[in-house]
């Protein structure tokens, strides 16, 4: 759902609490880091696909992955990059990670490793999903095969000056923010209002009302 710009979302930050763990705003760090674990989190599928046909080892296999996510998202860009670089750091972070996450299962009653995964894509769509609408001036550009957020990191360092730390470290939101300002800006884009995304929903509500009063009509007369 594309959404309008709005500046309060953007510098005042949610608070985001799962299996009572704080977790960051959802950075392009956060993303970056999952891509390269392969997180099954990140698709678009709500839960991940099972990998055997043994229930056991499909509900670990989310165990893991759920702790991974928590794991990622509960530190900042330069904590991630030490996770990955410094082994004894890793396992004696992901211990404590896995100690505190066991003791919480336990603690509360019929607790749901899918209704944890439920809250983890409501945390992921509050951000990803975020982008503010748009409409693009002049003919579309073609595909230039470069990952976007390579895009956006390159505007954000070489066209705003921001640090590698500071950029990988922006929620998506934030993100999504300066680029859109920057395309904005340049004359590529132009930002749709409040009241022009509002007005565009209530006429396509109005005109699927019409299609259907002309099918139901349609239905009658053939009757």
């Amino acid at each position: 759902m594309q959404t309008t710009n709005l500046f309060s979302d953007v510098l005042i930050s949610k608070e985001h609490i799962i299996c009572g763990i704080y977790l960051k705003e959802f950075s392009l760090g956060h993303w970056t880091f999952l891509e390269s674990y392969s997180s099954p989190l990140l698709s678009e599928q709500m839960y991940p696909e099972e990998i055997s046909d043994d229930p056991k080892e499909n509900y670990e296999y989310c165990i893991r992955h759920l702790l991974l996510f928590l794991l990622v998202c509960a530190h900042t860009y330069e904590d991630n990059i030490r996770l990955n670089e410094d082994g004894d750091f890793f396992v004696e972070t992901n211990k404590e990670f896995e100690k505190y996450l066991l003791a919480y299962i336990k603690d509360i009653k019929d607790w749901n490793v899918y209704y944890e995964i439920y809250n983890i894509k409501e945390y992921l769509n509050y951000y990803i999903n975020s982008m503010p609408a748009f409409v693009e001036k002049g003919p579309p550009s073609p595909p230039s095969g470069v990952d976007w957020k390579s895009n956006i990191y390159s505007v954000l360092k070489n066209e705003y000056g921001y640090s590698q730390t500071e950029i990988m470290n922006f929620s998506v939101k934030r993100i999504y923010a300066e680029w859109v300002t920057y395309a904005s800006k340049m004359g590529v884009i132009e930002v749709k209002s409040k009241e022009r995304v509002e007005a565009e929903q209530i006429a396509k509500e109005y005109a699927e009302k019409i299609r259907e009063e002309l099918a139901s009509a349609k239905k009658e007369v053939v009757v």
